[in-house]
């Protein structure tokens, strides 16, 4: 073999060789890749609310909507929203009450830091302000310990109005871990007070809405109005009443301004009705109803998922504003 082709076979086997190194470089980087975007598996979530008996703040475990998908897609500041969805959508243990009133709003961004890793911001509306000492300690504990036992979060930051929160003596509180929580041991409980409400159900021929008288027990994280449209999806404890509203309806929003009361609700409202002009008659007014029994609620405004509808069930106008109507009201002897 000449020189020339030595030369040749010599430079044909180094080509070959830096092609599989430079493969087998590509093979390891995607294996990492994958490896950083899948570390993580959505198997229940821990979200904590406030025992107002016991001064705690306990756990209750949640499945997050689309987790997985969303970890497995490297989506975590998506997976940390969608956590806080559940946070806010408050405890389904009735010993629970929601450690942050309604009013409240909140979003969060996630600033990641390295190894995937990193801080989540907390941003909160202006109401945050209007917190008690008791009631921030205990929003902020809740807060805290549901973020940072996500895999991924090593601390939290609380904004309000584009500022983090500070102590009394102006220290700036940054970088919240669990362990370097300031949860006051002797956190005074959300005061809680008791209210009769009357609600309305369907008599059980259709006829109209009759009466049912309830003590309900209300916090002061909660509006009296969401108490009341809770406990008609309940239903009613008289058995010769009827509820008319589909049990799978579920509570996005409800607040009153100007004397209307606006009520936001899921799609389960509409899709899971048993239809009929009766019926879309009875459920609307058994809500409109009970609400206007509070002074300062003249009209209810409906919404699903934040939008007006044109019909409950195809035969009243849905989109418009409803006033107390007592003519549906059937009157005892």
């Amino acid at each position: 073999m000449n020189k020339i082709s030595r030369n040749l076979k010599n430079k044909k086997i180094l080509i070959f060789g830096t092609t599989l190194l430079l493969c087998a470089l590509a093979f390891i980087l995607i294996s990492s890749f994958i490896s950083k975007s899948t570390d993580y598996e959505d198997i229940g979530r821990n979200v904590y609310f406030l025992n107002s008996s016991t001064n705690e703040i306990v756990s209750e475990k949640r499945n997050i909507e689309n987790g997985t998908e969303l970890l497995s897609q490297n989506k975590k500041e998506e997976y940390i929203n969608a956590v806080i969805t559940e946070f806010l959508k408050g405890p389904k243990n009735t010993a629970l009450t929601s450690a942050i009133p309604e009013n409240i709003s909140v979003n969060c961004k996630f600033k990641e830091t390295e190894n995937g890793r990193g801080n989540v911001e907390v941003n909160f509306s202006k109401e945050y302000n209007e917190l008690s000492e008791s009631q921030e300690l205990a929003c902020r504990g809740a807060i805290v310990k549901t973020l940072t036992e996500i895999e991924f979060v090593d601390s939290v930051d609380i904004i309000v109005e584009g500022s983090k929160i500070e102590r009394t003596n102006g220290e700036v509180v940054e970088d919240i871990k669990d362990e370097n929580l300031e949860i006051n041991p002797s956190i005074a409980p959300y005061k809680t007070d008791n209210k009769i409400v009357k609600l309305y159900f369907s008599d059980e021929n259709a006829m109209g809405l009759s009466e049912e008288e309830r003590n309900i027990e209300i916090n002061e994280t909660q509006s009296v109005e969401r108490k009341i449209v809770e406990e008609l999806i309940k239903g009613p404890q008289n058995e010769s009443l009827v509820a008319v509203i589909p049990p799978e309806t579920k509570i996005n929003n409800i607040n009153t301004e100007g004397g209307i009361c606006y009520v936001d609700v899921s799609k389960d409202f509409i899709s899971q009705h048993n239809g009929g002009s009766s019926g879309e008659l009875l459920t609307i007014y058994s809500i409109v109803n009970s609400l206007t029994e509070l002074d300062y609620v003249k009209q209810v405004q409906f919404l699903v998922d934040g939008v007006k509808e044109t019909s409950l069930a195809g035969h009243v106008d849905f989109s418009k504003t409803f006033e107390r109507d007592e003519s549906r009201i059937i009157k005892e002897d």
